[in-house]
């Protein structure tokens, strides 16, 4: 991937489109600024914004997709995604949570889907589509679980990846260093992670399909 100010960008063509990848990185201002700039530079038509996000509702396994079709943050913000708009259509009637922070504990995720009703939690969904909708392009939103409402876990994880969202490998080694058990709990957060790359590759090879037969019925 090639690198354009702070955000690393790939580009590709899936039949007739040109698909544009770029890694927004992690929380509400800093994915704001990079889908800014991203509209500025590459105009896109439509956005799909796909990641990870953590289950608020004890339902969700891990790998579980969620495709919302409204987005909603702690402050009361709130965007509806139109089906519409979208490639993928909601699998549900299900709202996502925007928040700023990791949200650690079992606990806490309980009281956030209590009071909001969401099914997952995420740091960037609403601020994207707040950008997009700005400039008046259709986005959607696909999200893969990456822990359950059940999951506690260890506070160290904070930091262990970048603001740019890759990976602090130095940072973790001196945390294991302090703190030995954390390596175990790391290890079973890497399992976790080869269930949602797994979910997510599936997801993108089904995308291209869709593309391709998007353009074939237009």
């Amino acid at each position: 991937g090639r690198r354009h100010e702070d955000y690393r960008l790939q580009v590709s063509h899936v039949g007739q489109r040109v698909v544009a990848i770029v890694q927004l990185g992690i929380g509400p201002i800093r994915a704001r600024r990079a889908m800014k700039w991203a509209i500025n530079q590459l105009a896109p038509k439509r956005v799909w914004m796909v990641g990870i996000a953590g289950g608020l509702d004890p339902a969700l396994p891990v790998g579980e997709v969620v495709v919302p079709h409204r987005l909603i943050d702690v402050r009361g913000d709130e965007i509806a995604i139109h089906p519409s708009d979208t490639l993928f259509q909601p699998t549900t009637a299900v709202s996502m949570l925007q928040v700023d922070r990791v949200i650690l504990t079992s606990q806490e995720k309980a009281r956030l889907h209590q009071q909001s009703g969401a099914v997952a939690v995420d740091m960037e969904s609403l601020a994207v589509a707040r950008a997009c909708q700005e400039s008046n392009i259709p986005m959607q939103v696909v999200r893969f679980i990456s822990d359950t409402a059940h999951d506690s876990m260890p506070p160290e994880i904070v930091g262990l990846v970048s603001e740019e969202g890759n990976p602090q490998f130095v940072t973790a080694l001196m945390r294991i260093m302090k703190r030995p058990r954390l390596l175990t709990e790391l290890l079973v957060i890497e399992r976790s992670n080869k269930v949602v790359i797994a979910a997510m590759t599936k997801w993108a090879r089904d995308f291209r399909e869709r593309l391709i037969q998007w353009d074939e019925e237009a």
